[in-house]
């Protein structure tokens, strides 16, 4: 059993090293949320004027937690490697990891 659980991790692993994960928090009541973003599924291609210059790829996201109906709007770019370039939220605030 043990060479199936080794297998499988190897799978697990892979799959996890592709997400993108952001914690947010509420601006009204403080309530924290895991954010977690598939790339090859929640980001779409670029095509406004108003975007960075190197940005390819958007995030637009809506949140909303278990605590109150206050709902976050998430907009992030990114490059062709799915590195971050900037990223917005109203009505709460991204949680640093230091926070």
């Amino acid at each position: 059993m043990k060479p199936f659980k080794t297998i499988s991790n190897l799978f697990k692993n892979s799959r996890d090293s592709d997400i993108l994960s952001y914690e947010i928090k509420c601006a009204k009541c403080g309530e924290k949320i895991k954010i977690r973003i598939n790339p090859k599924t929640d980001l779409s291609r670029v095509f406004e004027e108003s975007a960075p210059e190197s940005a390819s790829y958007v995030l637009k996201k809506e949140a909303l937690g278990n605590n109150c109906q206050n709902i976050m709007n998430i907009t992030c770019y990114y490059d062709l490697s799915y590195g971050e370039i900037s990223r917005e939220i109203s009505s709460g605030k991204f949680v640093d990891k230091d926070d």
